[in-house]
């Protein structure tokens, strides 16, 4: 049986910091890199609590910027395993596990209905199980408005920024 390699960042650190310091924000967007969640994180750091950990996200907005782009990487990091099993190149890949973890860390994207069934699609708020394609062709029928909406006015900013 193969051994993974623990890396340096999951050994436990013996040292509580009791005080923030700059250096932890590197640290957080390291950890979600590898996949790693908040406890990952407050083991890295050298932190014994997840109360200091979003203490300190309200206390320090350089933390609570690494803690969002963390957010961002580690999700990247799930979905490039999701699509690396996807496409065959993991031997013997647990969907049901990652599917999980998905379902979990990133809800608001990935949430399977209440019966667990993986055929349904979510479009942010939009919960294709729940709406007839009258509704849902609306639906996006008004993103598609709100989009174009967008793209107009970036456009005009920037011909009013060429102008200037």
């Amino acid at each position: 049986m193969k051994k993974t390699k623990v890396t340096e960042e999951y050994i436990p650190k013996r040292k509580v910091a009791t005080r923030y310091e700059p250096w932890m924000c590197d640290k957080l967007v390291e950890i979600a890199e590898q996949g790693g969640h908040v406890a990952n994180m407050c083991q890295a750091i050298g932190i014994a609590s997840r109360d200091t950990f979003y203490r300190w996200l309200d206390e320090y907005d350089d933390f609570k910027e690494a803690y969002e782009t963390s957010k961002m990487y580690s999700q990247a990091f799930y979905e490039n395993l999701l699509l690396a099993g996807a496409c065959g190149r993991i031997k013997n890949f647990n969907f049901n596990s990652v599917a999980m973890i998905m379902n979990n860390k990133f809800s608001d994207e990935y949430k399977r209905s209440p019966t667990g069934s993986n055929t349904e699609i979510n479009i942010g708020s939009i919960n294709s199980a729940n709406i007839d394609t009258t509704k849902l062709l609306k639906k996006a029928a008004d993103l598609t408005r709100q989009l174009q909406f967008l793209e107009d006015d970036d456009e005009d900013r920037e011909d009013q920024d060429s102008v200037s």
